[in-house]
């Protein structure tokens, strides 16, 4: 494996586990709707690059299906996280328009 690619795989893995370890921080201290979502997204996205990590590597295998020859467990992990943040920006605008404040 070339040393470039072992440097994006560490640094990604480095940086999603701080930004994940943030999150989980903020999870702890806010319970609104739109907080809870993005937090979610960044959660699932850690899990993401720890999915693609384990598969550049080796440790798994990379086309993992959920439905057979449509749909694998990376193309998946790549789409949830956006699906969460839209749904805490609708939800953020929904309240705005609502006028609901805390």
């Amino acid at each position: 494996m070339p040393l470039k690619d072992i440097v994006m795989i560490s640094s990604q893995l480095t940086a999603g586990a701080v930004v994940t370890f943030l999150a989980i921080m903020l999870w702890s201290q806010t319970r609104e709707v739109e907080w809870v979502l993005l937090i979610i997204g960044v959660l699932l996205k850690y899990v993401q690059i720890l999915v693609s990590s384990f598969s550049a590597l080796g440790i798994i295998q990379s086309e993992i299906y959920i439905i057979s020859e449509v749909l694998d467990l990376e193309a998946l992990l790549k789409i949830l996280p956006l699906v969460f943040y839209s749904l805490a920006f609708i939800t953020r605008l929904v309240k705005i328009k609502r006028g609901v404040e805390y």
